[in-house]
């Protein structure tokens, strides 16, 4: 039967109150209806905060399509989910790296590899600029070995190959949040978007 509990493993802890209370669980159950030689699985791991009161609450689900959901019911083979009751961005995933002496091109990268010929097709990469504070990093994108796109952590765009396209008529490069030095009025009408090679 789909949602049957097939098994559970329990972690208690004791409270102020000297009472038994449940801090965790491991729960394995039937994610679908059983067919003549398979019963679909799912896993789900649960824990408790200060305010959950001996119910804790589902962190991770690994569903049988091998689909991980971090606080929420996967769709996708990862999908993870936080609700942020602040005005503060709050970070969701964390690439950590001990760099030793923090020489220059070290970072943390995100891959995307065919399957078929083991290449990597797009990373978009945390590297450093140079040994020293984490000042010197920026983010970079890259296609296969060549780095095609890079930002600053000063806001320096640079393109590495190709051209910068803007696929949109009449839309370009905007200057904006400044004066016009020459209109001496605000810059938000100078968009460059009608440009001629000059000699």
């Amino acid at each position: 039967t789909a949602g049957e509990v097939l098994g559970r493993i329990e972690a208690y802890g004791v409270d102020d109150g000297d009472g038994a209370t449940l801090s965790s669980y491991i729960e394995f159950a039937n994610d679908a209806i059983s067919d003549a030689d398979s019963s679909p699985g799912k896993i789900v791991f649960a824990t408790s905060d200060a305010g959950d009161a001996g119910t804790p609450t589902v962190a991770i689900t690994i569903d049988d399509s091998q689909q991980v959901g971090i606080g929420v019911a996967p769709t996708k083979v990862l999908e993870i989910f936080k609700f942020c009751n602040t005005d503060t961005t709050e970070n969701m995933i964390r690439l950590n790296m001990d760099e030793g002496d923090a020489k220059e091109g070290r970072g943390a990268s995100i891959v995307w590899r065919d399957i078929e010929s083991y290449q990597d097709c797009l990373a978009i990469e945390g590297v450093r600029s140079g040994a020293g504070a984490s000042s010197n990093c920026f983010i970079r994108l890259r296609n296969e070995s060549t780095a095609q796109l890079s930002i600053s952590i000063g806001g320096d765009v640079t393109v590495g190959s190709g051209n910068l396209v803007i696929s949109t008529a009449d839309k370009g490069i905007s200057f904006t949040g400044g004066t016009d030095p020459d209109t001496a009025g605000t810059a938000t009408a100078n968009i460059l978007d009608d440009y001629e090679e000059g000699t």
